[in-house]
């Protein structure tokens, strides 16, 4: 899963598209969802059980997926992308309770969105 989403961020015209439609938006808003465990109002009960160590792979993945986006060809216009559709707001989740790696792995997607002038931009707003 995770070649094939790399696979995907890493094509010039993917990532055109991504930033063109709500790509950009549904991976910050998986990783959001991803760093808070909370569940979409149509899953069953069965999403507690699965929960844990899985949520954490699906971070990584995201994270990769992102951090691919930021350091490719097209890396200025997708870190644009990636701050105009809220990758900023994740900053609030670093004080939440979870695993060490998760926290570092969003602190990379951080550091790789900080080459982006309107990230300061926004930060500050």
């Amino acid at each position: 899963l995770l070649q094939c989403l790399i696979n995907v961020v890493g094509n010039a015209t993917c990532q055109k598209y991504l930033r063109e439609t709500n790509g950009a938006a549904s991976i910050v808003s998986a990783i959001s969802m991803a760093v808070t465990g909370k569940k979409s109002e149509d899953e069953d009960d069965e999403y507690e059980k699965r929960e844990g160590e899985h949520r954490w792979s699906c971070l990584s993945m995201l994270v990769d997926a992102s951090l691919a986006l930021a350091q490719s060809d097209q890396a200025e216009a997708n870190r644009l992308a990636l701050v105009k559709a809220g990758a900023l707001e994740l900053l609030q989740h670093l004080a939440d309770p979870m695993a060490e790696v998760p926290q570092l792995r969003l602190v990379q997607l951080f550091e790789a969105l900080e080459a982006c002038p309107q990230a300061a931009e926004r930060l500050q707003s």
